[in-house]
């Protein structure tokens, strides 16, 4: 069996440590007919490269990190056309993925070793937001925001915490705007 990425891909964190998520894709039999795409998430080693553990972790300190597998990673609904992580979060990571089968967002819960966040295990599906087909998704500092080329549907989560998943989305959404990108500029912070 061969897996192959292909699509967007959405990374955070710009030193060793840093996350980086893409589609995968199980092709099989001889034409190289193609499984729906599945969500893998890995961080980076100091080298750059792409990992799902980092050697010398596991019991008694800390739990053992399943190696993210076709029979483990979730199954993303429709193409993905774009992927985007929270620009908070703590323990966990949501990541916003749109495409043709709408908007799900994702959650990573991180282990912290040797420096380096690795992911604990294979991301869960935390919401599905929309089945309306997204083309471009983006977060500010505590919103999430999705486009499809002619509607600007904006997120936002009732807890008031930046890193938490959306579960509400704002008053008169969608708003109605046509073109073909979307631009979002977080401003301000924590500080």
């Amino acid at each position: 069996m061969n897996h192959v990425a292909n699509g967007p891909i959405a990374a955070t964190g710009a030193t060793s440590g840093g996350l980086v998520a893409l589609p995968m894709y199980q092709e099989n039999g001889p034409c190289g007919a193609v499984q729906p795409a599945q969500l893998a998430i890995f961080t980076l080693d100091n080298a750059g490269n792409l990992i799902s553990t980092i050697p010398g972790l596991g019991p008694p300190l800390f739990p053992d990190v399943p190696v993210q597998t076709y029979e483990n990673m979730p199954t993303l609904t429709g193409s993905p056309s774009s992927m985007a992580f929270s620009l908070y979060g703590n323990a966990t990571v949501p990541l916003a993925v749109g495409g043709t089968g709408g908007l799900q967002v994702y959650v990573e819960t991180l282990l912290e070793g040797n420096t380096q966040i690795i992911p604990v295990g294979p991301a869960v599906l935390s919401a599905s937001l929309l089945s309306t087909p997204i083309t471009q998704v983006a977060w500010d500092l505590n919103n999430l925001y999705a486009f499809n080329g002619q509607q600007l549907f904006v997120f936002y989560s009732t807890s008031g915490f930046p890193g938490t998943v959306p579960n509400a989305l704002s008053t008169g959404a969608p708003f109605a705007i046509s073109g073909s990108n979307m631009v979002v500029i977080p401003i301000g912070g924590p500080q």
